[in-house]
């Protein structure tokens, strides 16, 4: 650390710039990790469901016994496993636009222009629109992550019905 700090005005401003920055992008690695870890549990919770109920109705059918009560249960259990389905298409696609929305926010940081006079890093019109995008796949994004969730509890519901 020497004579730095006498030599430059602004050093301990710049250092809790810094300690800024790296607290910023550890909170963002950890926000970007908690989506991916979400992204999962609904691919995984609405998946699952689906292959239990593809098993308790392959059984089911095999054994149907022509009564009213079991042609209403397979309908009903049908109707969840559509709800956990698109649950699962949903998560799949959550992913796909998370993707999508990385890839905006890098594209839209790198096409800023740098300069040597304050600011020292300025938006473009390229910034701004791929920023555009970046906030729109965010929205669009997170309601399909939260549409999952949604078709989980439509089918749980379906099948609640008829206990």
């Amino acid at each position: 650390m020497g004579d730095e700090f006498r030599e430059d005005p602004h050093f301990w401003q710049k250092r809790a710039f810094d300690r800024q920055d790296i607290r910023f992008e550890s909170q963002i690695n950890a926000a970007i990790e908690s989506g991916h870890h979400a992204v999962k549990a609904a691919l995984l919770l609405n998946g699952a469901a689906c292959i239990a109920l593809l098993g308790f109705l392959a059984s089911t059918i095999s054994s149907i016994d022509g009564e009213p009560a079991t042609a209403q249960l397979i309908a009903l259990f049908m109707n969840a496993l559509m709800e956990f389905s698109k649950g699962a298409l949903a998560a799949a696609v959550t992913a796909g636009l998370g993707y999508l929305t990385n890839l905006c926010a890098g594209e839209s940081a790198a096409s800023m222009s740098k300069h040597f006079v304050e600011p020292f890093i300025r938006s473009t019109r390229a910034s701004k629109i791929w920023g555009g995008a970046y906030f729109t796949l965010s929205l669009v994004t997170i309601a399909t992550a939260i549409g999952s969730y949604v078709f989980f509890a439509r089918g749980l519901a379906r099948i609640s019905g008829w206990f």
